[in-house]
């Protein structure tokens, strides 16, 4: 089966972990890379809405190719994904669940100076992380969305971000899908961005992952939880505060404060690009799913919408303030 595995895994690297000042309830939350699109965790502890919540919440950041095991190891209450992990590490029996999306999965495709368009790319190697990754799902409906078929194109395995920067550059790939700050540090170095997944009919959804027993044994301290995350998304989707969120993002991802402010604008001034409350919907899971299989990602059916998601905790702490 493509995809992350549950078996075998060892080796629980994590990077400095920041903690919250109060005391409170535990909460352990791993996010796999220091991006601006956690910036909602950052505000939590920077601005203590993780501790006016009851929570002392500590950050880490995992270094661990499949962080799901950080949630079976009980190394963390609480890590960063997308629908691709939940239905891959589901189907090989874990019981973990989606309980609030900060935003929707956001890259950006580059390409050389000479190509302007996607609809130059046809009869083209396109770079993607993994082919059983996110990247894979995208590239495919971007180029659908250029009336391309899959047979007008191939995709290669080109690693993470930079590495994706660096085949373009070299003319491994004609063009590749990256994550912020990536999209920005390439555009000044002479790449052109021809799309982004915002300009798609849909993004899949970021979410925030907990191991459903955990969750529900610890209730109070999952809605706390996305209660804090909405008043971070109510104070970074106000643009009195840009200047102090940029301060933010710079401290805890260590960005260039100019690359955090383009990160910034790109979140929190973009429409759609973040979240109110941490919604998503059942079609953007499912759809998800169904690409999975279509591209070979997954065998056999996937589990149930209700086998990835628990909505209660992100819908009470919307009803509680």
């Amino acid at each position: 089966m493509l995809g992350w595995s549950l078996a075998g895994a060892t080796g629980l690297l994590t990077g400095p972990v920041r903690r919250a000042h109060a005391a409170g309830t535990p909460l352990k939350i791993n996010v796999t890379f220091r991006s601006a699109l956690y910036s909602d965790i950052f505000v939590g502890l920077a601005r203590g809405f993780f501790e006016a919540e009851g929570l002392a919440a500590e950050l880490m950041s995992s270094q661990i190719a499949n962080p799901a095991v950080l949630l079976v190891s009980g190394t963390a209450n609480v890590i960063t994904g997308s629908p691709v992990v939940l239905y891959t590490v589901n189907a090989q029996g874990a019981d973990m669940a989606a309980i609030y999306s900060p935003a929707g999965v956001y890259e950006a495709w580059l390409a050389p100076s000479t190509i302007t368009s996607p609809k130059q790319l046809s009869g083209s190697t396109l770079g993607v992380f993994a082919l059983h990754d996110l990247d894979v799902i995208y590239t495919h409906r971007m180029m659908q969305k250029q009336g391309f078929s899959p047979s007008q194109y191939t995709l290669i395995a080109a690693g993470a971000s930079m590495e994706k920067v660096a085949a373009v550059k070299a003319g491994k790939v004609k063009a590749a899908p990256v994550y912020p700050p990536a999209n920005f540090l390439a555009v000044k170095e002479g790449l052109n961005e021809i799309s982004d997944t915002l300009g798609l009919e849909e993004q899949v959804p970021s979410v925030y992952i907990v191991s459903a027993a955990w969750a529900a044994k610890n209730a109070e301290a999952a809605v706390a939880f996305c209660r804090a995350l909405n008043r971070g998304h109510a104070w970074l989707l106000d643009p009195a505060n840009e200047n102090e969120a940029v301060r933010i993002m710079v401290e805890y991802t260590k960005m260039a404060p100019e690359v955090a402010q383009a990160s910034y604008r790109l979140f929190f001034q973009r429409p759609g690009a973040y979240t109110r409350k941490g919604e998503w919907t059942q079609q953007q899971f499912e759809n998800t799913a169904t690409d999975m299989v279509k591209f070979r990602m997954l065998d056999g059916k996937p589990v149930p919408y209700e086998k990835v998601v628990v909505s209660e905790y992100r819908e009470k702490a919307a009803k509680s303030g």
